[in-house]
């Protein structure tokens, strides 16, 4: 279950929010745009 949630996060960074992912630092990269949007979105 868990790595079906890790899929779909992976799968909306990079498609809908137009973010990418570094494979070697094991880190996604959102843009600002997208972030402030999340962050409006979580509190």
């Amino acid at each position: 279950m868990t790595i079906k949630g890790i899929y779909v996060i992976d799968r909306v960074i990079q498609e809908e929010m137009k973010g990418g992912v570094d494979l070697e630092k094991n880190l996604w990269y959102i843009p600002a745009s997208s972030a402030s949007s999340v962050d409006m979105l979580l509190n």
